[in-house]
Formats: C-alpha cells, sequence, structure tokens
C-alpha cells in the first residue's frame, strides 16, 4: 500500500525490507528441541519442521558426547544423527 506523503512511503519500504530480513532468517524459523535423549550411534530424531532442514546445533550436553550427522532418509522430517555414547542434548534445527 502506497500513501501520498513521502516520507511515510519511505517508512513503509523501509519497514518491508526490515520484516524481509527477519522472515527470511532460518535461525527464526527453526525448532528448538529439548533433552533429547541419545543412545551410542544412529539416533532418528524428528523436528517437525514442515520442510527440509538446513542444518541443526547441539545445545548443553549432559555429557561427553560427539554427535554428528549422517544422511537423513528424509529430510523433510528427520534429523540422522550419530551418538559416541548415551545421555541428552537440546538440538536446535534450523
Amino acid at each position: 500500500m502506497q500513501a501520498t506523503d513521502k516520507s511515510l512511503n519511505l517508512v513503509q519500504d523501509q519497514l518491508q525490507k526490515a520484516f524481509s530480513l527477519l522472515s527470511n532468517n532460518p535461525f527464526i524459523a527453526g525448532h528448538f528441541l529439548p533433552q533429547v535423549p541419545l543412545v551410542q550411534g544412529q539416533n532418528l530424531i524428528s523436528h517437525s519442521l514442515g520442510r527440509a532442514y538446513i542444518s541443526w546445533g547441539p545445545l548443553r550436553p549432559s555429557a561427553a558426547l560427539h554427535v554428528y550427522e549422517i544422511t537423513s532418509p528424509d529430510p523433510t522430517k528427520y534429523v540422522n544423527l550419530v551418538s559416541s555414547g548415551p545421555g541428552t542434548q537440546d538440538i536446535y534445527v534450523f
């Protein structure tokens, strides 16, 4: 919607740019998965994003774990992680 006032148009344009930056940021559209139980070996974790995930990040591990990603059978539904041992870990998927 364009107004007749140039300064109002400028404000609207700047707001549109700012909201566009936020809505296109993949971190904002991510999901925080608290206390995900991990077993030693492969762990197929449902992320509920409704789209293929871009990446993931570990947060607050409960043990000294080495966790890494392997190919997911369905990236639109799951992150496939391998853990060096049992424990829990918060995970952020985006």
